[in-house]
């Protein structure tokens, strides 16, 4: 079954100043407002109060109506609002399955431009590299470039080679001049390069010392340091320690003093106890002299109470006899009224059963005449069946 229909939501007024919500008398959008019954006359100046009453009024007129009819009450909604209701959803279905299919659509023919715009990208792309290699491979070797010729390899192997000694440069000397310094030349270079080497390892060892004795500065100074504040955490240490011991020893004389207040207050508590215990033992309601006692206002005093007299406890247990009498009674009388219930119930299922039995032969007497009339029947069907054929197949027309 389909959703029901729904009724309009009906129409809200807002005023300008700040009034509560009001509906019109009417139930549709568009219906004529109804007329309020004149039993609802004086609800005049409660228009939203009239208008629930209404609609409850018209709800009930459309219960009944509906129960007046064992289609609708039977079957529930009726078939044209259920087949208008399957064409509407159909339709939607339809529209929106159109929709998704021109959607689908769309999305294909999108892919298919795209994928076309990216091969165009592609190949674009290709071609311009296919392009730019090609013009460097014909316009841009290293041979072409203006200064290749101060950077070639071959230039000057081949120049030395097939060039006479008077055409070359300046570029082909390999000999200067003031090369060849001579043999005291070269002791004296020699000579001044040790002196120089001699200088700077000595340069090299002062500088050295000096780093070490800094080092060695820096290194007893922070040996003084370290003798100082081991002397001072010494010092420290030594103050602490006077410290814990006589922290230590008023804390034993706390504890002596302590231990003698608890001995005194155990002492208390014991005497006290004791005492406690004597007048306990001799009380009244230990030594039980009186079974209770009755206070000046009449009543029993609780903390006095121990037991009850004979008489009151003798008149306690005729009572308790009494209800056990009684309870049986009432045992006995349950037990006799159940079982006469369930003699008056056996009856009742004798007497159904019997009224089921006849009701059932009357029904297999009904079935079995209603069976040997539809044979009777069955019989003359067949026999004037029998005789339309012979009439039906006969040259000669037989009234």
């Amino acid at each position: 079954l389909g959703p029901s229909p729904r009724l309009p939501a009906p129409h809200v007024s807002l005023g300008a100043s700040r009034q509560p919500l009001a509906y019109t008398m009417s139930f549709f959008s568009g219906a004529a407002p109804m007329p309020m019954n004149s039993d609802l006359a004086h609800l005049a100046h409660d228009e939203q109060l009239a208008m629930k009453i209404m609609r409850k009024r018209q709800e009930e007129m459309e219960r009944r109506t509906k129960l007046q009819n064992p289609r609708l009450r039977q079957g529930g909604v009726p078939h044209d609002v259920l087949s208008a209701q399957v064409t509407e959803k159909r339709a939607i279905q339809a529209a929106e399955n159109e929709e998704e299919a021109q959607y689908a659509e769309m999305a294909v023919q999108q892919d298919h431009l795209l994928n076309t715009i990216e091969t165009i990208k592609e190949e674009t792309q290709r071609r311009r590299q296919e392009e730019t290699i090609g013009y460097s491979m014909a316009n841009l070797r290293k041979e072409q470039r203006r200064e290749y010729c101060l950077s070639d390899p071959k230039e000057y192997t081949s120049a030395f080679i097939t060039l006479p000694d008077d055409q070359l440069g300046p570029c082909s000397m390999t000999k200067f001049q003031g090369e060849d310094l001579g043999k005291e030349g070269k002791k004296r270079a020699q000579k001044q390069t040790a002196d120089d080497l001699m200088k700077q390892m000595q340069e090299k060892r002062v500088r050295q010392q000096a780093e070490k004795d800094i080092d060695r500065f820096y290194d007893q100074k922070a040996f003084e340091a370290s003798q100082i504040c081991a002397h001072c955490e010494n010092a420290t240490n030594q103050e602490m320690q006077d410290d814990k011991i006589a922290e230590a020893r008023e804390n034993l004389e706390m504890a002596a003093q302590k231990r003698q207040h608890m001995q005194m207050k155990k002492q208390r508590e014991a005497q006290e106890k004791h005492m406690h215990t004597r007048s306990v033992m001799n009380s009244d309601l230990l030594t039980e002299v009186h079974d209770y006692k009755v206070g000046s206002n009449g009543k029993l005093m609780k903390g006095e109470f121990k037991r009850l007299s004979i008489e009151e406890e003798a008149d306690v247990y005729n009572q308790n006899a009494h209800l056990v009498v009684q309870s049986r009674m009432k045992a006995k009388q349950e037990a006799d009224a159940a079982k006469a219930l369930h003699s008056h119930t056996l009856g009742v299922v004798a007497v159904l059963g019997a009224i089921e039995e006849e009701k059932s032969r009357q029904a297999k007497e009904k079935q079995m005449a209603m069976v040997a009339e539809n044979q009777r029947l069955a019989a003359a069907k067949k026999s004037n069946d029998v005789d339309e054929r012979r009439k039906y197949l006969s040259f000669h027309h037989e009234r």
